[in-house]
């Protein structure tokens, strides 16, 4: 939270205080944040739902700003999880890969560089543009943020309607 003082134009004194708020958006975050090298200090301040690591309540606070972690996987309907489903919902498709190509992306990376970052860059897409979907769905039934769950977000639709 940052907060600075102003003047009005009244002549009055203001203070303003700013939240910053961010997400970590990621497809099945287990995954990815396993990966982490501090992720033996980053997993004390997360908790788990369905086996995908988010933050509940209290944010992860980093460097003044407020850190929420979503995991895109909780934002999808059953038998839908898959990038592959979910990518189709707004146009895009998930780049195919050979079995080879996904158990070697290092070799991949060196082989081909180009299709190691469209594949990467298109990961990362999805998820980021279905999490924008669900905020901006979110804010219609007048709440904030990105919600944890599909089911939370359809018990507020219904509260909502």
């Amino acid at each position: 939270m940052t907060r600075t003082s102003m003047v009005s134009h009244a002549a009055e004194k203001m203070h303003v205080s700013r939240v910053r708020n961010a997400y970590f958006i990621a497809h099945l975050t287990n995954a990815d944040l396993s990966m982490l090298s501090d992720f033996e200090e980053l997993k004390k301040d997360l908790d788990i739902v369905n086996k995908c690591y988010v933050t509940l309540g209290r944010p992860i606070v980093l460097d003044n700003t407020n850190i929420f972690i979503r995991d895109t996987m909780l934002l999808t309907p059953a038998g839908q999880k898959s990038l592959d489903a979910l990518g189709p919902l707004y146009g895009i498709s998930k780049i195919k890969l050979t079995k080879e190509e996904i158990t070697n992306m290092d070799k991949l990376l060196e082989e081909n560089r180009e299709l190691f970052e469209e594949y990467a860059m298109r990961d990362a897409v999805i998820p980021l543009i279905h999490a924008n979907y669900m905020e901006h769905f979110n804010f219609r039934l007048n709440e904030f943020g990105i919600p944890i769950t599909l089911s939370n977000l359809g018990a507020k639709y219904v509260r909502y309607v």
